[in-house]
C-alpha cells in the first residue's frame, strides 16, 4: 500500500496524455484550413497527418504501417467527399470520423451521422470547440478504461516499485 503515491501520479500522468501521441488524419482541400487544424491538434501533442489531395486518402486509410485513431474530414471538396471518407472507414468501425463543413444544415448533419460519422461541426470552428469533441472522439469508453486502470493498479500491487529495471538502475 506503500506505492499508492506512484499509482496516484500513474492514473493522472494517463489522463494527462489521454491525446499524447494519437495519430490523426485530416483531410481538407483548403491549405488554410488543413493548417489550421493540423496545428492545434499537433499542439496537443498528437501526430498528425494532413492531406490537401482527398484522392490519397485512400491509399493513407490502407497503408497497414500507419494506423489512424482518428479521421477528420471536409465534407465537400473536389473529387472526393467526406461521405466518401465515411465510405472508406465502415470497415473500421472503431475508427471515428468528424465532418466539418461550410455547407452544413440539420438535413446534412443528420445524413452524415446516418452514414457513421462520430460528430458533425459547421465552419468556422473554433479551437477549443475542436479539441473538445477531439476528446470525446478518442475517449475510451468508461468500461474500458475501468479495466485498463484495474490492470495498471493490479501490476503495480503486485510488484514492489524497487524492482522495476527503470528504478533499479537509479
Amino acid at each position: 500500500m506503500g506505492d499508492s503515491p506512484y499509482v496516484a501520479a500513474l492514473f493522472f500522468e494517463k489522463i494527462m496524455d489521454e491525446l499524447q501521441d494519437k495519430s490523426v488524419l485530416v483531410v481538407d482541400d483548403d491549405p488554410g484550413m488543413l493548417r489550421a487544424m493540423t496545428k492545434v491538434l499537433a499542439s496537443e501533442g498528437m501526430q498528425v497527418t494532413g492531406v490537401s489531395d482527398p484522392v490519397a486518402v485512400a491509399k493513407r486509410l490502407a497503408d497497414s504501417e500507419k494506423r489512424f485513431d482518428l479521421v477528420i474530414t471536409d465534407l465537400r471538396m473536389p473529387m472526393f467527399s467526406g461521405r466518401g471518407v465515411l465510405a472508406l472507414t465502415s470497415a473500421l468501425p472503431e475508427l471515428p470520423v468528424i465532418i466539418i463543413t461550410a455547407f452544413g444544415g440539420a438535413d446534412v448533419e443528420a445524413q452524415t451521422l446516418g452514414l457513421g460519422a462520430f460528430a458533425f461541426l459547421e465552419k468556422p470552428v473554433s479551437a477549443a470547440e475542436l479539441l473538445e469533441v477531439v476528446r470525446r472522439a478518442l475517449a475510451k469508453p468508461p468500461l474500458q478504461r475501468l479495466f485498463d486502470d484495474l490492470v495498471v493498479a493490479m501490476i503495480f500491487a503486485l510488484i514492489p516499485i524497487g524492482a522495476l529495471p527503470c528504478v533499479a538502475i537509479l
